[in-house]
């Protein structure tokens, strides 16, 4: 499969074609398999594109029972992440990022509205979809291109043996004014880092990942509740609109944002963590709070398993809670602290991890493909994906929260198995109405080469933050003065789901 030179795969023209076939139903053709339809299998081989071998074990644990039932065999491409899926698979899992990029094409077959009604009869089960699955990282203009495989989640893990010690506490109230505890903000999670550091702990945080999109992940992470103010469902009267879901650029003028102070704290705040880190970047952090190295560490609900292993030193001495928030928020139209009157601004930033699953037009079995993706993305099936150990607690669905016997493989205790789930949900459902959503656009690649290297290079070598966005910020408007902003504004506007 070819990429395109242009930045947008199908310019401002082709976008507005789009939307005006999408519009008068075009896209939606006698092409697009039947929920009801159930052919005959046996003679079938579908064929799956895995991005990595994490997404090969999870086809290969949870679709050969669905081939088993409908005698058919699946053949599991890996295919590197980095690259494109084969044009000849029938099923794509794809990163939630890459699916505008084959949608804006018209590559991928919409699922169809049988799938996507929200309605009680619905053996899909739509509605029973998080919202931020159903309206935004599933859609391109509106239209589902996809079903959610495998969700996402991060949390804040401590240890609560080095917080509780007496002699710590005592140190560290003399020195902040307050107990030592689970930090709610990143300025709070910095303190804590900072002080074990001094403290005597080689490194009190793991070391930086390798992998460049880890890194940005965490930019964005910790820019969101300093960049946005978190409004909840329902508030009136609502802020303007292009305050509420302006991120990464802006949706009133089409420029990129990254000069902004939240971004600029946000990169100050990485590269004093830096300074409690070990030098170089590894390929998994969170492998050092595990073994005893770190105070604090970001990873996934899957390693609470891992760290509470019987041969694991921090086994029964870790806590986690959701992402940190922020005490303060810069305001979008003028720049300046705005401190918080009351609690925490929690903003997450969401679509940088978890699977979903989309049938390409070029598909050979598409009605068989349609059918193991919905069976994956099932109430039954997800349920299970969500259990296991080795990818668990990354959720797609209000009724993943339903029942914490569910998430009892972790092999935590009763109440720290119900923490884990609080502090999961706490952090996706309900959401604000304007979380920060990972950059999707259709040239979400490029615009993130330009960000990744120059950004690792300011944390490590600890430059000058607000040069260092400056630049990456010239570089992302050069690249839309080929199309315009009207253009960015156009595409950015899509890829929130709006």
């Amino acid at each position: 499969m070819q990429r395109k030179s242009s930045q947008y795969p199908l310019g401002f023209h082709g976008i507005c074609v789009v939307l005006a076939i999408t519009v008068a139903g075009g896209c939606r053709n006698a092409s697009t398999p039947s929920p009801t339809a159930r052919p005959t299998l046996a003679a079938t081989v579908l064929r799956v594109a895995c991005p990595g071998p994490d997404a090969v074990r999870l086809i290969e644990r949870h679709g050969r029972p669905w081939a088993a039932r409908a005698g058919a065999r699946l053949d599991i491409l890996n295919y590197d992440p980095a690259g494109n899926p084969p044009a000849d698979a029938d099923l794509w899992l794809l990163t939630p990022a890459r699916l505008p990029y084959f949608a804006s094409q018209q590559l991928l077959r919409p699922i169809p509205d049988s799938y996507t009604a929200l309605t009680p009869d619905n053996r899909q089960g739509w509605e029973d979809l998080l919202p931020l699955y159903r309206y935004r990282l599933l859609t391109w203009d509106r239209v589902a291109y996809a079903m959610p495989v495998l969700g996402e989640a991060q949390l804040c893990y401590y240890r609560t043996d080095w917080l509780s010690d007496p002699d710590h506490a005592a140190k560290f109230e003399q020195r902040h004014g307050r107990k030592p505890a689970p930090p709610e903000t990143w300025e709070e999670l910095v303190e804590l880092a900072e002080f074990f550091k001094d403290a005597g702990q080689a490194a009190s945080l793991p070391a930086l990942s390798d992998r460049a999109e880890e890194v940005s992940e965490q930019f964005f992470a910790v820019a969101a509740p300093h960049a946005i103010r978190a409004v909840a469902e329902g508030t009136q009267p609502l802020p303007v609109f292009d305050e509420l879901y302006s991120f990464q650029f802006d949706l009133a003028t089409g420029q990129p944002r990254l000069t902004m102070p939240g971004f600029v704290h946000a990169l100050h705040l990485l590269q004093r963590m830096q300074r409690c880190r070990p030098a170089g970047s590894v390929p998994e952090p969170e492998t050092a709070f595990r073994q005893g190295q770190a105070v604090l560490c970001v990873a996934s609900p899957a390693w609470a398993a891992r760290f509470e292993e019987a041969d694991s030193p921090v086994r029964g001495k870790f806590g986690c809670r959701r992402l940190p928030g922020s005490r303060f928020v810069y305001r979008y139209a003028d720049g300046k602290r705005e401190d918080m009157t009351t609690g925490i601004n929690h903003v997450p930033y969401l679509g940088a991890n978890g699977l979903l699953g989309a049938v390409p037009t070029s598909a050979q079995q598409p009605t068989a493909a349609l059918e193991l993706l919905a069976d994956l993305s099932s109430r039954a099936v997800s349920r299970q994906i969500i259990m296991d150990r080795h990818w668990g607690g990354r959720p797609t669905r209000r009724s993943h929260f339903d029942r914490v016997e569910d998430w009892y493989g972790f092999g935590l205790s009763g109440e720290h198995t119900a923490n884990l789930q609080k502090a999961v949900r706490d952090g996706l459902d309900p959401l604000p109405i304007n979380p920060a959503i990972r950059l999707r656009t259709p040239d979400e690649r490029e615009l993130h080469a330009l960000l990744a290297p120059a950004l690792h290079q300011a944390i490590v070598k600890d430059s000058d933050a607000t040069q260092t966005l400056a630049e990456i910020n010239r570089q992302w408007q050069q690249r839309d003065e080929k199309e315009g902003s009207a253009v960015r504004r156009a595409v950015y506007r899509l890829s929130l789901g709006r």
